[in-house]
């Protein structure tokens, strides 16, 4: 299933590597906030790579 809400998160985490750690903080909570509302959204494409973007800015 597609969701057009990852779209626009795969591209905010694309910019991730210019924000500030309070930012990506706040990116990675509503990730998680929106995956917690819709669990299908894991299966969307994008969520993998959003997933890796987060996991090297959240360093």
């Amino acid at each position: 299933m597609r969701y057009q809400e990852m779209q626009a998160y795969y591209d905010e985490s694309c910019q991730l590597s210019v924000a500030t750690a309070d930012s990506v903080a706040s990116f990675t909570d509503k990730v998680k906030t929106f995956v917690a509302q819709y669990p299908a959204a894991q299966e969307d494409p994008l969520y993998s790579k959003i997933r890796e973007n987060e996991m090297i800015y959240r360093l």
